[in-house]
């Protein structure tokens, strides 16, 4: 599942808020807290609120961490093979100086159908909303 949008700002812009973990918290209503180092191999802690007064938090393994292209992730629910999704964002710089941006988690595992990954979209676009918004308002 993916989502897609375009900001003015070049891709240097939009990494440098999509890697302010510590900033999340400030305008990022999805997800709402993110800890760890920025490195391949590393374990993120990654809060989400997918609706009003509700919040998981997860362990993620960084993937890939390639600056100002893409930034990926995988998280687990319980062990391998039950749910699992990786999560990714890649930046490309447009022909107007600006980026288009993806964003989007693959899912695989047991309960895929179950846990029904579609719904995950809504909170997605939301975040992409408020990452343009906080785009606008640094630059």
């Amino acid at each position: 599942m993916a989502t897609q949008f375009s900001v003015p700002q070049d891709p240097d812009q939009v990494w440098s808020v999509l890697t302010d973990f510590a900033g999340f918290n400030r305008w990022n209503s999805f997800m709402t807290a993110v800890s760890g180092k920025l490195a391949v191999g590393e374990k993120l802690s990654v809060t989400l609120s997918p609706s009003p007064g509700k919040q998981t938090t997860f362990k993620p393994t960084l993937l890939v961490v390639n600056n100002g292209r893409e930034l990926r992730w995988r998280g687990r629910l319980l062990v391998k093979g039950v749910f699992d999704g990786e999560h990714y964002w890649t930046l490309t710089r447009n022909n107007r100086g600006g980026t288009d941006i993806r964003h989007g988690e693959d899912f695989s595992g047991l309960l895929v159908g179950v846990v029904k990954p579609g719904s995950f979209k809504g909170g997605f676009e939301r975040m992409n909303a408020d990452m343009s918004a906080e785009l606008a308002r640094r630059f």
